[in-house]
């Protein structure tokens, strides 16, 4: 840290005033020795007086000059330290908020999860927030084969599992709001497949069959999901959806 006083510019400045009353004290006495004591030391008591005041005049200024040079200095050296205190205590304050900041950020920051499910009666995907502060949904894109990009499984089921693919009707829906917020402990359904028919068993047969090809499809998809906290601090998730790569059992008839 920069010193508030430069030590040796004010041993310097010292030295000068010094210098400086020395020369004018001992001139003041050369000067009334030239002019007024040639005659050498006088017994005149009234002499003595006219000296003093001759000497106290000519000093006396001096002093009170050099006086007020050093109130000056004083001054000013009390204003550099209370700028430097001043300047302390800002920056200890900015120090703080800026840690407080941090720790109230960490403790409202999101963290998102996807919720995969494997059960035969349904598939689904949700987007759970099991963070600490709600979490704000940027944008959600699904890309198939590392390739084709998609903005959301409406897309993505419509272009890669189509009716003519499904070999009975099953019941599809997605999230409808494409930049939700969630709440601590909140979950949005991106995707769900449900049977329409619980009670025939060649369709139950036949849906998992059809689930069993849209595992197929997503298996080889990734989400990537952009998202905020309530401190607009963007992040980003990317999430493999392998897992949809084991199928559902099929029972033989």
């Amino acid at each position: 840290m920069e010193p508030i006083i430069n030590k040796r510019a004010i041993n310097l400045f010292i030295t000068i005033i010094m210098s400086v009353v020395v020369v004018l004290t001992v001139g003041a006495l050369i000067l009334y020795y030239c002019f007024v004591g040639k005659n050498g030391i006088s017994d005149n008591p009234a002499n003595w007086g006219l000296f003093g005041d001759y000497f106290g005049g000519v000093v006396g200024a001096v002093f009170s000059l050099m006086a007020l040079v050093f109130s000056l200095m004083s001054i000013y050296v009390s204003l550099q330290i209370a700028t430097r205190i001043h300047a302390n205590e800002l920056a200890f304050q900015e120090k703080h908020a800026a840690e407080q900041k941090e720790i109230i950020q960490r403790q409202g920051k999101p963290f998102p999860y996807f919720r995969l499910s494997r059960r035969s009666s349904e598939l689904s995907i949700k987007l759970q927030n099991l963070g600490l502060g709600p979490l704000i949904v940027n944008s959600i894109r699904i890309t198939y084969c590392e390739s084709t990009q998609y903005e959301n499984f409406h897309e993505f089921v419509s272009a890669q599992f189509p009716r003519k693919d499904r070999e009975v009707q099953v019941s599809l829906s997605y999230g409808s709001d494409p930049n939700p917020i969630l709440e601590v402990s909140g979950s949005k359904t991106l995707l769900r497949l449900r049977k329409l028919d619980d009670d025939i068993n060649d369709e139950k047969t036949a849906y998992r069959a059809t689930q069993n090809l849209l595992r197929e499809k997503l298996k080889d998809c990734e989400i990537e999901l952009n998202y905020r906290d309530i401190f607009d601090n963007d992040f980003s998730l990317t999430t493999p959806l392998s897992r949809f790569a084991v199928p559902i059992t099929i029972s033989p008839k």
